[in-house]
């Protein structure tokens, strides 16, 4: 009996330890996809949407350029955007060119971008009466 709730008792430790490293290493890979995701966009047939902030990168930016143009022929420029000292987005300057007739740019200061995300939505299926936007999101 007294080994029969021994090897219980260490069972239980066992599932207790594995429950709690699995915990530890998915809290990990949750950090590291908030970290990787700071990239907010979405491409596909109805629609191509672009969000930033604050927090974005100049490589952020570099990586988003290709991918619209890759995936829908959006030209995205933001040459004029400035960085802070440690590469974050200052002052967004974007220029979108969707190839199709529509287009805008957008020039946003420091201290608006810290408080409104902004970008972009092309809607191909105009859902609401606004094929294109560009502005706070």
């Amino acid at each position: 009996m007294k080994s029969y709730l021994f090897f219980n008792l260490i069972l239980f430790l066992l599932l207790i330890t594995s429950c709690s490293t699995e915990s530890a290493k998915n809290k990990g890979e949750e950090e590291k996809d908030a970290v990787q995701s700071s990239l907010v966009y979405v491409i596909n047939d109805d629609e191509a949407s672009l969000v930033l902030s604050s927090s974005n990168s100049k490589s952020d930016l570099e990586q988003l350029k290709e991918i619209f143009k890759k995936d829908k022929d959006i030209d995205l420029d933001f040459s004029k955007s400035t960085f802070t000292d440690k590469g974050k987005l200052k002052r967004l300057h974007m220029i979108v060119d969707c190839n199709d007739g529509f287009k805008g740019d957008l020039e946003v200061s420091s201290l608006t971008l810290k408080l409104k995300k902004q970008g972009f939505r092309r809607d191909y299926l105009i859902r609401d009466n606004v094929p294109f936007y560009i502005g706070n999101m």
